[in-house]
């Protein structure tokens, strides 16, 4: 049975922040593209399992309720924009802030779920990850389509470890 979610905090959350639960950083289908970056120097196409892990990195925090690790996962300007309620953060401290009120609230037992669909390498230390998931809600088998979204990352290396420096979500009209 399915749920369907009339608040519009959920609406805007049905997409939010959602990683990839699927093994191994990219889903059964799913793309690595490396088109133009290439496999020599000044290529992440190495590390594009890293680049993949960042979406797990934010659903891992999510399932923990981790505010820390969640922030972590970004850098300290980043841009958070979701759909819904007009939501665009500016830094990661915004971000926190934010999901300390999902997790705390009526969404803490919320599931992130996502696919990775597009691993791209801009540049050695820029690469951009697609995710297509949304929110599933206690008792749901799926995600209704109307919760359902594509997720841009933007990911830069930082010293040795990937942030997402810009975080888009877009719903899916049906």
């Amino acid at each position: 049975m399915r749920r369907h979610i009339r608040s519009p905090i959920i609406a805007g959350l049905g997409i939010v922040v959602l990683a990839v639960v699927v093994p191994g950083g990219v889903a059964s289908g799913a793309t690595a593209d490396t088109e133009g970056a290439g496999h020599g120097h000044g290529s992440c196409y190495a590390e594009k399992a890293a680049l993949a892990d960042v979406p797990q990195r934010v659903s891992r925090a999510w399932v923990a309720h981790d505010l820390t690790a969640f922030g972590d996962v970004f850098t300290e300007d980043a841009s958070f924009i979701v759909p819904g309620e007009d939501t665009y953060l500016k830094s990661r401290d915004e971000i926190r802030a934010y999901m300390s009120a999902i997790f705390t609230g009526p969404y803490k037992d919320v599931l992130p779920v996502a696919n990775v669909l597009n691993v791209k390498c801009i540049s050695k230390d820029v690469g951009i990850v697609v995710t297509q998931g949304g929110l599933k809600l206690p008792g749901e088998i799926d995600v209704p389509p109307e919760r359902v979204g594509r997720q841009t990352w933007t990911i830069v290396k930082q010293g040795h470890e990937w942030r997402d420096s810009a975080y888009q979500n877009s719903r899916i009209m049906h």
